[in-house]
């Protein structure tokens, strides 16, 4: 018998990593040849439980740098960069309070010191934002004089100061850092520091109030926790505690479309596209979900790293300052930290990442400190505020095929993007986004074997069932006869051998412990009596229903549909998942045995295992189902398998409880206050082990480093 037992576990286990080893082969993108630039253009897979960075071919190359030392002056201080509709470069130094207009070709042809207007000459030194209208009009955002400047051909046509409104608080503090307006007219001020929002100004300059606020994030257990707090504390230690304050914009640019967008240097929403209302309506579509804009991370993931240079391991995250928009909708942010810039279209699908430094900015393509970003035609010019140059990246063929079947894609042409999205494919493997748009484009040709194959490699579940519904009902159509003769058949069969047997006293299973353990999804009570009285527990049975547990559970997370299931086997880790399930087991029936004690329960070690593992027939059976339905039905969302797996969850709690009435004799009120005893108890068990676990990892680390440091002496 053990020898037996031992040869199953072995071919399990050989099963098992045959699987791990043929994924870990199988996983993984394509290398792809880079344009020779120092830094690695990527992007982010999505689908997995988190996003995956994965090289890419770029989408824009520098093309040159612009040292400003022949202009820089002394204490000059670069400040913004901006341009026009025919493709002239606004460069603000807001120090000497001087803008440096370059042409098409990237050459100084202009400078302006000084603007008047009404007699009177105006200087804007310590101006920290410009913007030019598609009308010519440049608008100069004076920070320390507390004013927006509109000219003409260096005549001021307007001033627009700080308004008496009552609807200003007391403390708002006027200060200007950038403009932007919208095709109706209406001028949008962004004042350093405001946590209100833009100022929104009509075309006659009249203040309309304020716009786009961002709004503290707040939640009930949060709530509660600030007032709980605040209830218990001192008034001194109530006025001292770090109030929670909205986020402020640093840059906002305008769409084609007439949106603003705007960011903000924190670790999630990164990116904002206000609609008229001023709410945030950039969404990021996640199979079938939807991530609100100010819940998703633009940046990086994760959004902070620790320095290999650092002496003390102090993390650095990023900071998205700075944006600009083109004239297709493409959002490309900028992150001062790391130098990076990041391409989103308006559906928040990442492009490419490009750019780099980290502080460095000593070769092309990189910076020390990245302030401002512009788009002119299709270049893209970033201001490096340290380094004093101006970097212009140009997007070469493969970026303009890659933005044409975006642009066509997001429109609906599918058809008209395979081509170009083939195109891309051809020149890059890593590209998500390509497979995504030709599994649209072959569904919308009703190619759907086609369609499924491209939205796999994509990892688009969402195309990927709605081809696979068209094949299924496909299949239904040609084949629905048979199908219900073969059921019909089977279950006409089935039904005839049972009578059969039953009139001919044919017992199928002769095993008493073995057909105990089969009643306890309809008799669990009676089972588990039966357990306790008549020693029909089996000790064996219980452990394969164990092992039964633990194989259902992996392969419901490796073996499941696709449409459900996207496979990552990185992510995967089969230790992990025996400890979450045979381990979780196991300290239940000894904690359980532990606390009967105190209880005066009646049930020893053997019935409390049989029993337990017994309760687990729920869990086995949902993943059993799992298994089969997520390759059947098709998916809107994931609520119908976790109502499902809600109610075999629920059976099996009250499996447990009933278990615990039964073998120790208690009632059911006992039963539930020795099942909260257990839970705490594995609790504080787990607790201490993953504190004995860290605790055992630093000090591994740390004799790693003294011997380390030993060798190097």
């Amino acid at each position: 018998m053990l020898k037996r037992h031992f040869s199953f576990f072995k071919t399990v286990g050989a099963l098992m990593a045959a699987v791990m080893l043929f994924s870990c082969l199988s996983v993984g993108a394509a290398t792809v040849e880079n344009d020779r630039v120092p830094y690695t253009n990527y992007t982010y897979w999505t689908g997995f439980t988190n996003k995956k960075p994965v090289e890419t071919k770029a989408l824009f190359n520098p093309y040159r740098v612009i040292d400003l030392s022949f202009v820089k002056q002394e204490n000059s201080s670069f400040e913004y960069v901006c341009s026009d509709k025919e493709n002239n470069t606004y460069l603000l130094d807001g120090k000497q309070g001087i803008i440096y207009i370059f042409n098409s070709e990237y050459k100084l042809v202009k400078s302006i010191k000084s603007l008047s207007g009404g007699g009177n000459e105006y200087t804007f030194s310590g101006a920290k934002g410009i913007y030019v209208d598609s009308e010519g009009l440049l608008y100069v955002a004076d920070t320390e004089n507390e004013r927006v400047l509109c000219c003409k051909d260096e005549e001021v046509k307007d001033i627009i100061l700080k308004p008496d409104s009552s609807i200003i608080p007391a403390d708002f503090s006027y200060t200007p850092i950038r403009v932007e307006k919208d095709k109706n007219g209406y001028l949008y001020v962004l004042c350093e520091g405001s946590y209100y929002g833009l100022m929104v100004f009509s075309k006659n300059g009249d203040f309309l109030g304020f716009f786009g606020a961002n709004k503290v994030a707040t939640t009930v257990f949060g709530a509660l926790k600030d007032w709980l707090t605040s209830a218990f504390e001192t008034k001194e230690k109530h006025d001292g505690t770090a109030k929670k304050l909205p986020y402020q914009l640093s840059d906002i640019s305008m769409s084609y479309d007439g949106f603003i967008c705007g960011v903000i240097g924190e670790d999630v929403g990164q990116i904002k596209m206000f609609a008229p209302t001023g709410a945030n309506i950039l969404r990021a579509a996640e199979q079938f979900d939807v991530v609100e804009g100010d819940q998703y991370n633009f940046g990086d993931f994760p959004n902070s790293y620790v320095e290999k240079t650092s002496a003390y391991g102090v993390p650095v995250s990023q900071k998205i300052n700075a944006v600009t928009t083109d004239n297709e909708g493409y959002i490309y942010a900028l992150d001062s930290t790391q130098g990076r810039i990041y391409m989103y279209d308006s559906n928040c699908n990442l492009l490419t990442v490009f750019g780099g430094g980290t502080g460095l900015g000593n070769q092309v393509g990189t910076f020390v400190t990245p302030g401002s970003v512009t788009c002119r035609g299709e270049d893209l010019v970033v201001l490096d505020l340290v380094n004093g140059n101006l970097t212009i990246f140009r997007i070469n063929e493969f970026g303009k095929s890659f933005k044409t079947a975006q642009t066509l894609t997001n429109q609906g042409e599918y058809a008209k993007a395979k081509p170009y999205w083939e195109a891309v494919n051809a020149q890059d493997k890593n590209c998500q986004l390509a497979y995504i748009g030709l599994a649209k484009a072959s569904l919308s040709e009703e190619k759907y074997d086609e369609s499924m194959a491209y939205a796999k490699s994509g990892l688009d579940q969402a195309t990927y069932s709605q081809a696979y519904k068209a094949v299924r009902n496909r299949f239904v159509r040609e084949n629905l006869w048979w199908v219900l003769i073969i059921v019909v058949t089977v279950i006409t069969a089935a039904v005839i051998a049972l009578r059969k047997c039953r009139k001919k006293g044919i017992t199928l299973i002769k095993n008493e412990k073995l057909k105990a353990a089969l009643k306890t999804l309809s008799h669990p009570i009676e089972v588990f009596s039966a357990v306790r009285n008549e020693n029909k527990g089996s000790m064996v049975i219980a452990t394969v229903h164990l092992i039964l547990f633990y194989v259902a559970t992996v392969s419901s997370a490796l073996f499941g549909g696709f449409m459900y299931n996207i496979v990552n086997i990185s992510d995967f880790n089969a230790i992990y998942t025996l400890f979450g399930t045979v381990g979780l087991v196991l300290l239940y029936v000894i904690i359980n045995w532990l606390a009967c004690v105190l209880f005066e329960g009646k049930g020893n070690l053997r019935s409390i295992y049989c029993t337990g593992c017994y309760c687990l027939q729920p869990l086995i059976l949902y993943s059993v189902f799992y298994l089969i339905a997520s390759y059947i039905i098709i998916p809107t969302s994931n609520a119908g398998f976790t109502l499902v797996k809600t109610v075999f969850t629920a059976v099996f709690i009250v499996w447990i409880l009933l278990s615990i009435t039964v073998v120790h004799d208690f009632s059911f009120t006992k039963a539930l206050g020795l099942g909260i005893v257990i839970v705490i108890g594995m609790g504080i068990v787990l607790f201490i082990a993953f504190i004995m676990l860290t605790l055992g990892q630093d000090l591994l680390g740390f004799v790693m480093g003294i011997i380390k440091e030993a060798m190097l002496r």
